[in-house]
């Protein structure tokens, strides 16, 4: 017989099940379709990652100055996922093209892949849209594209 410290409730089984819905979860056990699956109690609390993934955020601060051209200005960041993906991808690298908008990721397993990363960026973007890259902005924080 094992034991446990912690209480069974719902947002531990919510955790251990990557952050699945919690009628999902009821519907699991009202039907039987895990065995072994049981709660104590249902107390729902606020779950920190999800109200995080459901956030919207703005990436870039909206300006005035828009681009008529392809490629003329490019804006990159580069994103921290916290945790190790199944796959190993740890980072994710955006470049977003100001005129027509387009938007680029690359999945990277260590932020040191982000130069080869743009390079694959710039020689499919120069070939796709008949353009060079004018200006590159990186958009952590900077004010000055």
């Amino acid at each position: 017989m094992t034991t446990s410290m912690l209480p069974v409730d719902i947002m531990l089984w919510h955790m251990h099940f990557g952050n699945h819905h919690h009628t999902g979860i009821n519907e699991m056990i009202t039907q039987k379709l895990v065995t072994g699956l049981t709660l104590e109690s249902r107390n729902h609390k606020i779950c920190e990652p999800c109200l995080a993934g459901k956030m919207h955020a703005n990436l870039f601060t909206m300006s005035n100055n828009h681009m008529s051209v392809p490629l003329e200005l490019v804006h990159s960041d580069v994103h921290d996922v916290n945790h190790h993906m199944f796959t190993g991808y740890r980072n994710w690298v955006t470049f977003i093209n100001d005129y027509p908008h387009y938007q680029f990721v690359f999945l990277i397993k260590r932020k040191s892949e982000v130069s080869q990363a743009f390079k694959n960026f710039k020689a499919y973007a120069e070939t796709q849209l008949g353009h060079h890259i004018k200006a590159l902005c990186d958009d952590k924080g900077a004010n000055t594209c």
